[in-house]
């Protein structure tokens, strides 16, 4: 028996929503959200503030391809500069693609290349204002107005206390990458966290595994220099570039007839850097980055060790890192230090592929709130049945229907009610032939502008006859 489908306009529904909420003798009013009043959506192009409004953001310095939608919208648009985004608003940037987002209370993002990035508003809490935002693929980099931020991804939470944290995720391997320029940073998923500070990194290679801590590159401080102008600010301080202190002249006691030439000082044992290098946790390339030391840095040498010397950061008191011989010269009470023993060699975690990510080839289709009968109507033939869906797809929707099956949960012979957008719902009313006792199966079909089709999860119903009214 094939179902009769009668596809109503949506203005049809939105009446006879209108009759159920005053009469309230159908079953209609159990498939309707309370929803409230929504503001209205900006256009992707026309006149735009100077300054953000509360809880949203403000798009500049837009290069290539950016595109954006806002929450209400079903399809992304081309901007420019000035665009006002409004809290759960998403931004995508092409391949060529790159922008600043200041949000309202100062915090400023930028976006890299290929990135797909949704901001998610602001939150008070007992610590201060929290800024949440969410990167799917891509990279970008968050430089604090104040408060803190968070920043979810597909595998893990990013987080920030201070100033400057950047995030990338890999779309390929699913792998996230945090550096933490300045400030106090955070990596955390089901496996565990981490906490950071400024010069350090985590990355996240398995959601079964906790994150894993390392040093930031010279890559890793470039790619700051690159997109982040601010980055100047707190760079050299984090290389560790510090002018050597100049030398003092020591005043030697003049003999006199009556006292001995006083005895000189012993020296610390210490070194002066020769060559630009980097201090590793131990000898040899297999070792850690702690530190990049420039031509000049001096240091206190702690220990020596075949072709090495072990010897105090500077200015990190209690943190000590490794340096070959061959690029510093050492005083002679350097000579006297105790041998040490070498570390164990750290097992190494690959990082994420720095290559652009690009755009997964189908965006994810999400459903949100599907609404229809899922219990005993007394006939589905006669009755007409509302079924409602809120959908959201990247790559824009050109089609939403219901997909119903009587009898048959393999959909042998299935047929189609189109549903029609309105006020951020995709929705229609249909009834479908179904004889007595007989199960409806029925399920929510999408195809995206890619012509891509994703499916919901399957639903049914039960037909009895009777009144057009739910089975009590």
């Amino acid at each position: 028996m094939r179902p009769r489908i009668q596809p109503l306009l949506f203005s049809t529904l939105v009446v006879m929503l209108s009759v159920v909420l005053l009469s309230g003798c159908t079953a209609l009013d159990r498939l309707i959200p309370a929803r409230q009043g929504a503001a209205a959506m900006q256009p992707a192009s026309g006149n735009f503030q100077a300054t953000p409004n509360p809880d949203t953001a403000l798009l500049s310095e837009i290069s290539g391809e950016v595109l954006a939608r806002q929450p209400l919208d079903t399809d992304y648009a081309s901007v420019a500069d000035g665009y006002e985004l409004q809290a759960r608003g998403q931004i995508q940037t092409l391949d060529d693609g790159r922008v600043r987002v200041d949000t309202s209370e100062g915090t400023i993002v930028r976006l890299g290349p290929s990135s797909f990035f949704t901001y998610e508003g602001t939150e008070e809490q007992d610590t201060g204002l929290l800024v949440r935002l969410r990167i799917t693929l891509g990279e970008i980099w968050v430089i604090l107005g104040g408060g803190s931020a968070e920043v979810d991804t597909p595998s893990g939470l990013a987080s920030v206390r201070g100033s400057y944290l950047s995030v990338s995720v890999n779309p390929d391997t699913g792998e996230v990458y945090v550096t933490c320029l300045e400030g106090h940073c955070g990596l955390s998923n089901a496996a565990g966290g981490v906490e950071l500070v400024a010069g350090q990194t985590a990355v996240i290679t398995n959601a079964d595994l906790p994150p894993v801590v390392g040093s930031m590159s010279e890559e890793d401080i470039q790619r700051w220099l690159d997109f982040n102008p601010e980055a100047t600010l707190v760079i050299t301080p984090l290389a560790g570039d510090e002018e050597p202190p100049e030398p003092q002249e020591e005043e030697t006691p003049t003999p006199t007839a009556t006292m001995e030439a006083a005895e000189p000082q012993a020296q610390a044992p210490s070194l002066t850097i020769t060559h630009d290098v980097v201090c590793k946790s131990g000898p040899g390339s297999a070792y850690d980055d702690i530190r990049t030391l420039y031509v000049g840095t001096t240091a206190i040498v702690i220990g020596q060790y075949p072709g090495y010397w072990v010897i105090e950061v500077p200015g990190s008191p209690g943190l000590s890192c490794w340096v070959p011989t061959n690029v510093a010269d050492a005083n002679g009470e350097a000579s006297g230090v105790g041998q040490v023993i070498a570390p164990e060699k750290p097992t190494k975690t690959p990082k994420p592929t720095r290559d652009v990510p690009r755009e997964p080839a189908n965006s994810p289709t999400v459903f949100e709130n599907i609404y229809g009968f899922t219990g005993m109507i007394y006939d589905t033939e006669a009755c007409q049945n509302a079924f409602l869906v809120e959908v959201s797809d990247a790559d824009g929707i050109s089609a939403v229907q219901v997909v119903f099956s009587a009898g048959d949960p393999a959909f042998s012979s299935p047929t189609y009610g189109s549903l029609m957008y309105a006020e951020g719902y995709w929705g229609g009313t249909f009834s479908v032939a179904a004889g007595y006792g007989d199960t409806v199966y029925w399920r929510i079909r999408v195809t995206d502008k890619k012509g891509n089709v994703v499916e919901s999860a399957t639903f049914t119903y039960q037909d009895m006859y009777g009144a057009c009214a739910p089975f009590p």
